[in-house]
């Protein structure tokens, strides 16, 4: 993650995974708090090419996001209640859970 477009990289992951690595960013992104919180998975995969480390096929990577964003979002609605308070925030879940939707219906 880092502060500013193509900044320098900061990664912390205090809890071991065998998830793919987007969902860090994934999850990274909705925990933010932080209003105007970029893409972070296209940011990440973007680091990930520049070290030659592996992406993905480009739509899977896409579609990985989408899913990893909505299911973060409705998992997060339900435990922070408080961040429902919050109209940036209410309006990044309800938009992945539209992308989402919208994915699957086509």
């Amino acid at each position: 993650m880092s502060d500013i477009p193509r900044g320098p990289l900061l990664l912390i992951d205090p809890i071991p995974r065998t998830a793919n690595w987007a969902w860090d960013a994934a999850y990274a992104q909705m925990t933010s708090g932080i209003e105007g919180t970029p893409r972070l998975v296209p940011i990440l995969a973007e680091a990930r090419r520049s070290l030659g480390l592996p992406t993905g096929d480009p739509a899977a990577l896409e579609r990985l996001e989408t899913i990893l964003l909505a299911w973060s979002s409705m998992m997060w609605w339900t435990a922070i209640h408080f961040r429902r308070d919050d109209p940036w925030w209410t309006a990044q879940v309800q938009q992945n859970l539209e992308r989402l939707a919208s994915s699957t219906s086509r």
